[in-house]
């Protein structure tokens, strides 16, 4: 099986998984507001991911995980599926290494499957949708993680809520 068939086969399966374990905790939540939803934007029937700066996009290139500091993000995202349930991609994952501190620190980059899913309603929106929950897949090198003061190979997926 060629790499590009096999990586669509592994992303389409873990959607899947994503999709079942969103299924399975429940996609019903209490009103969520969003400065677009405030904005008065007109009603649409879409699924979108918030960005930082609480901006709804379909299909980004680039993502920020952590917004306080930009020190991880997702980059060059290149989707096999977004439907209203879950979007997968591929991409890299670009993470600072904060040594010595995270202003001096080195950006690695390590690549990745992202599902993006758990897709709920954006308030005073009728028919439009976020995704509420990130896992990021790493099928070679993975980022370090700190376990008892010293740094380790991190796990093998990383699942993460999503601005909302």
């Amino acid at each position: 099986m060629k790499r590009g068939h096999f990586t669509s086969a592994i992303v389409s399966t873990l959607a899947g998984s994503a999709l079942a374990l969103g299924i399975a905790a429940g996609t019903a939540t209490a009103g969520t507001s969003h400065a677009a939803a405030r904005a008065g934007t007109a009603t649409t029937s879409r699924t979108v991911v918030f960005d930082c700066l609480n901006h709804a996009q379909v299909r980004p290139k680039d993502y920020v995980l952590t917004c306080a500091d930009a020190n991880s993000v997702l980059t060059g995202l290149s989707y096999s599926s977004w439907t209203p349930a879950y979007a997968a991609a591929s991409g890299t994952q670009m993470v600072n290494d904060c040594i010595p501190n995270c202003a001096e620190g080195k950006f690695h980059s390590y690549p990745a499957l992202v599902v993006f899913w758990r897709s709920e309603p954006v308030a005073h929106h009728p028919g439009e949708k976020y995704f509420s929950r990130v896992t990021v897949l790493y099928p070679g090198a993975r980022p370090p993680v700190y376990k008892n003061g010293k740094l380790v190979p991190g796990p093998e997926t990383w699942t993460g809520g999503l601005l909302g």
